[in-house]
């Protein structure tokens, strides 16, 4: 991503997705650069975008856990 595209405050984004790109991108440039971490950095800002979006669905950060189902022989 080039520096000088993105904004400096993810609220000027137009859509979430670039809310949290462009939060991400924010958060590696706050690290220092430092490459290896861009999943980290993404979750970080989808986490932060998302809980200050009112229309965004409430994120679920303990997957749900499965159902067991009893089998049965045929």
């Amino acid at each position: 991503m080039n520096a000088a595209r993105v904004p400096s405050n993810p609220a000027q984004a137009q859509s979430v997705e670039e809310k949290i790109r462009i939060r991400a991108y924010l958060l590696f440039e706050k690290r220092g650069g430092e490459h290896g971490r861009a999943l980290d950095d993404w979750l970080q800002a989808e986490e932060e975008i998302l809980r200050s979006e009112p229309s965004a669905p409430p994120v679920r950060l303990i997957p749900a856990k499965k159902s067991r189902t009893r089998r049965t022989s045929v």
